[in-house]
């Protein structure tokens, strides 16, 4: 019998099918970067809203329990009312404004309460 040397029994890759996967993932790559962005930028807005919705909450609790009182700034806010203060994922400033004039975000568009 005649026995296989070590460099016959291994096998490997070519040069041409590691450039074959490297450009499918790529295009791969590609295809999917807007869709990923577009997520992200849903996912903002999304969490903006809804830290505009608790802002308007708390600050409808605070003029309640403070005999409609107009809080003066998002620290009369914290802890009783909100337990943080929220920030925009996408890095805006939020004013509180007065009760009855919803909060905004320095943002604007997609990131106002309707």
């Amino acid at each position: 019998m005649r026995r296989k040397s070590l460099n016959q029994t291994r096998g490997g890759f070519t040069l041409t099918e590691i450039m074959i996967v490297s450009a499918i993932i790529s295009l791969l790559a590609v295809i999917a970067t807007p869709y990923w962005r577009t997520a992200v930028t849903r996912s903002q807005t999304a969490t903006c809203l809804n830290n505009l919705r608790q802002i308007d909450a708390a600050k409808d609790r605070y003029a309640i329990e403070h005999n409609n009182q107009e809080p003066s700034s998002m620290e009369d806010l914290f802890p009783d009312f909100v337990k943080s203060g929220p920030q925009c994922p996408a890095s805006g400033e939020y004013t509180i404004n007065p009760v009855g004039v919803n909060p905004t975000c320095s943002i604007g568009a997609p990131h106002v309460l309707p």
